[in-house]
């Protein structure tokens, strides 16, 4: 049985989105001191036109900021609170190695495409600029490439099917049902019943019973078909059923 529950990944897509802006830009502004930080600008090339973020990402901000308010969504919609983040943290791992994966393949086979191949895959591309300050060095650049940017949009596509799926409720215990519960009406009766008395079905005045009394068919084998012989007397069976409270 399947719990019903809020669509995950549109909340956290939308949450994700705030934390980046406009919370990002106002906890910077307010407190000067935490920025500086480890930052990272993806950009997207399209048709070697290069689109870029107007403002660098917080690596430590912005995950902070999304994992609380994320957890605070979970519990007000009363979800499984460890499985919705392990599932975020799966998502998030699924789409960086979905993303090493497409930049692996890209570095093994650059010695044997053409340069014409090459060039061309550089014109669809998803790349990225990380600062480290203090650090040697402190501003690398990612190169990427169609094989990336298809990395990126497998790793996207399974967090998304990660995110979506919703959290299975705990199965109850199940307890063995007693003797009396597993009891049929019929031996409930007998076993009401005072011991050595008869049974004498129940006669009310408006619905006396009768007996019918019906001629039986013969077989008749010219015919090449069996008749069916009906009842002869139809005697109710009176039930003393009371379901348990």
């Amino acid at each position: 049985m399947r719990q019903r529950s809020f669509p995950a990944i549109f909340i956290a897509i939308l949450l994700l989105t705030v934390c980046v802006f406009p919370l990002q830009g106002w906890l910077t502004y307010l407190f000067p001191r935490i920025s500086g930080r480890p930052t990272i600008e993806p950009s997207l090339t399209i048709f070697e036109i290069p689109v870029h973020l107007p403002f660098p990402i917080d690596l430590i901000l912005v995950p902070g900021m999304f994992l609380i308010l994320y957890s605070t969504v979970i519990l007000i919609f009363k979800a499984d609170l460890a499985k919705r983040l392990a599932a975020v943290f799966v998502s998030i791992g699924t789409i960086l190695l979905c993303v090493v994966t497409g930049a692996l393949i890209s570095w093994l086979l650059r010695d044997h495409l053409p340069a014409q191949i090459r060039e061309g895959m550089r014109t669809l591309a998803a790349g990225a600029e990380l600062h480290l300050p203090g650090t040697r060095n402190p501003d690398i650049r990612l190169l990427g490439d169609t094989l990336t940017l298809l990395g990126l949009i497998v790793g996207i596509v399974l967090s998304i099917r990660i995110m979506g799926k919703t959290p299975r409720m705990r199965a109850k215990k199940r307890t063995r049902l007693t003797p009396e519960q597993r009891m049929t009406p019929y031996q409930r009766m007998l076993l009401e019943r005072p011991p050595g008395t008869p049974y004498r079905p129940v006669v009310t005045p408006h619905q006396p019973i009768t007996r019918v009394s019906v001629k039986p068919r013969q077989y008749e084998p010219s015919h090449g078909l069996c008749r069916n012989e009906p009842l002869q007397t139809l005697q109710p069976e009176a039930v003393n059923f009371r379901p348990l409270g």
